[in-house]
């Protein structure tokens, strides 16, 4: 096989594992499948995703080749760390490690974690670095091999260094939209305000909050409804279905979810039902504890606020209204017709968001534009 033929198909298999990243915004339920095909991609038998509250806590973790016990032995070292020495709190982003020491069980510093969590997973080679660093909280992603596999090559760091970025773009965007989260578990103003309909349930499905949207999206769906408090699906199938991923985001792991409802519908009648798990929900909201998940069910296609793409990626007004028309359906040629430019003029402005956004590919910018759509309010009510 040729040089350019190898150098070719290696693009393509990058390419495919940024999409999947991507595709982790539009359903975070993708994102153990995108964490497994970013291990491929390092020829790793074993990868973690892991992100962090701002106080340096887990918020959400994702795994290769991991079983749940592991991981929540993980979980469970990992959080007994004095916070300031936990790797992803002390890192800096874009920094690579590559200490070949750390889970050697006669040289680590570590000792008690790679005896008790490290070996006993099978893991001897390791590699990783942090993704994102902001207020409201850090990403890593770590790559191992076992003690019969070779070690990690210098290699790592460039392909690294190529994949950082957007997974520092998805880890920056999942992190400012949970971070939303509690702020409208603090305000009912802000709840009600919301145009996705939105509800709070414990573990055990009792619904604790729901505003005006999602009692009207209730009884429009004909699946889910609220019987003695509790949130239920019909049919029973889906029920379960249902339950299970409420445990999943309530659970130690915090894992969020996505369930479509009536799928054969029309695009348009179409229910989504997208579950995030809320880590240190305000103590003054009506006793919540921390084992509860924000429900966000919309109906059909919901475009991007023009204002939330300003913040998030930095774009004007005008790069912002094209992003909201093509979101919409709209293509660039009938975008500049919309809005009364020359089509040049919208390419040009193409061109400036995708830098800015950092997509490689119209469908990246789409799904990166349409992820915090779910978190759209009647008015301007966060300023």
């Amino acid at each position: 096989m040729s040089i350019k033929r190898m150098s070719t198909e290696s693009d393509e298999v990058f390419e495919r594992c940024v999409d999947r990243l991507y595709g982790v915004l539009a359903d975070p339920s993708t994102l153990g499948a995108a964490v497994a095909q970013a291990a491929a991609l390092f020829q790793a038998s074993t990868a973690n995703y892991i992100q962090t509250d701002e106080f340096g806590d887990v918020a959400a973790l994702a795994s290769h080749g991991h079983d749940e016990s592991t991981l929540l032995a993980f979980v469970g070292h990992y959080q007994a760390f004095d916070p300031a020495k936990r790797p992803i709190i002390a890192s800096r982003v874009g920094e690579w490690f590559a200490n070949d020491d750390e889970f050697d069980p006669d040289r680590t510093s570590q000792r008690e974690y790679v005896n008790d969590f490290a070996l006993r997973a099978g893991m001897r080679w390791f590699r990783g670095g942090k993704v994102y660093e902001g207020r409201t909280g850090s990403a890593i992603f770590s790559v191992q091999r076992p003690q019969d596999a070779p070690p990690f090559d210098s290699s790592t760091q460039t392909l690294y260094e190529r994949l950082r970025p957007h997974f520092g773009r998805v880890a920056r965007l999942s992190s400012e939209l949970r971070g939303t989260v509690p702020g409208l578990l603090g305000s009912a103003e802000l709840f009600e305000s919301l145009t996705a309909g939105a509800l709070v349930v414990d573990q055990r499905q009792k619904v604790l909050r729901a505003n005006r949207s999602a009692l009207a999206l209730l009884c429009d769906s004909g699946a889910l409804r609220i019987r003695n408090d509790h949130l239920y699906a019909s049919p029973a199938d889906l029920d379960a279905v249902l339950s299970r991923i409420i445990r999943d985001a309530t659970g130690p792991l915090r894992q969020a979810r996505v369930l479509t409802l009536n799928p054969e519908e029309a695009l348009t009648r179409r229910i989504q039902l997208r579950v995030v798990p809320v880590h240190r929900a305000p103590s003054h909201f009506n006793g919540v504890r921390d084992d509860v998940a924000l429900l966000l069910v919309t109906k059909g296609f919901s475009a991007p606020a023009t204002v939330d793409l300003r913040q998030l990626f930095g774009l004007s007004s005008a790069e912002a209204e094209l992003v909201a028309l093509l979101a919409s359906g709209f293509s660039p040629a009938a975008a500049a017709d919309k809005r009364g430019v020359a089509l040049a003029t919208v390419r040009a402005q193409l061109k400036s968001i995708y830098f800015k956004m950092g997509a490689n590919s119209m469908a990246q910018l789409l799904t990166m534009a349409s992820a915090q759509s779910a978190f759209r309010f009647d008015g301007d009510k966060r300023s």
